[in-house]
C-alpha cells in the first residue's frame, strides 16, 4: 500500500529534530550577544574618555564620572553647573557593580588612582583601573 502522508511518529521526530536545531541556533546567538553589548559598551566608554581627557586638557573643564549602581549606567559630566554637558552609557544587563561611585578628571587630565570592579554573576569580570595622573585607565578582563 502506498502512503500519501506522513505518519504521527514521523511528524513529530521531524519536529524534535528542527526545534533542538533552532535551540542550538539560539543558545550561541545569545552568548554572542551579550559578548557584543559588552564591547559595544567598552567602546563607548573609552571614546567618552577620550573626549573627556581632551575636554579637560584643551578647555580646563573638569568631568565628573558617576558610576550609577541603581540604574545600572554610566555618566560623564563635564563642565560647570549652568553649561554642561551629560553622556549617559547604559551597562549591559549581565554587568553591575557594588557601589555607586563618582570620580573626577581634574581640568589638569589627572584623576585619583582607584579600581572599579565590574561584576557578572557576583564574580569579577573585569576590573577598571584608574592610574595616577595623565588621565589613563586599564582595563583587566578575568576569565
Amino acid at each position: 500500500m502506498i502512503k500519501k502522508a506522513f505518519t504521527l511518529i514521523e511528524s513529530v521526530t521531524v519536529l524534535m529534530i528542527v526545534s533542538m536545531i533552532l535551540l542550538i541556533g539560539l543558545s550561541g546567538f545569545k552568548k554572542y550577544s551579550v559578548q557584543y553589548k559588552e564591547e559595544f559598551f567598552w567602546k563607548q566608554f573609552e571614546a567618552e574618555w577620550d573626549k573627556a581627557k581632551q575636554e579637560a586638557i584643551y578647555s580646563h573643564k573638569h568631568t565628573d564620572i558617576h558610576f550609577d549602581k541603581e540604574n545600572k549606567r554610566v555618566f560623564f559630566t563635564t563642565g560647570t553647573y549652568f553649561n554642561h554637558y551629560t553622556y549617559v552609557i547604559k551597562l549591559p544587563n549581565n554587568l553591575n557593580f557594588r557601589l555607586s561611585r563618582v570620580t573626577t578628571l581634574e581640568a589638569n587630565g589627572h584623576l585619583p588612582p582607584q579600581t572599579i570592579n565590574f561584576f557578572e554573576n557576583n564574580k569579577i569580570k573585569y576590573k577598571l583601573k584608574f592610574q595616577l595622573g595623565w588621565g589613563v585607565y586599564q582595563l583587566e578582563k578575568n576569565s
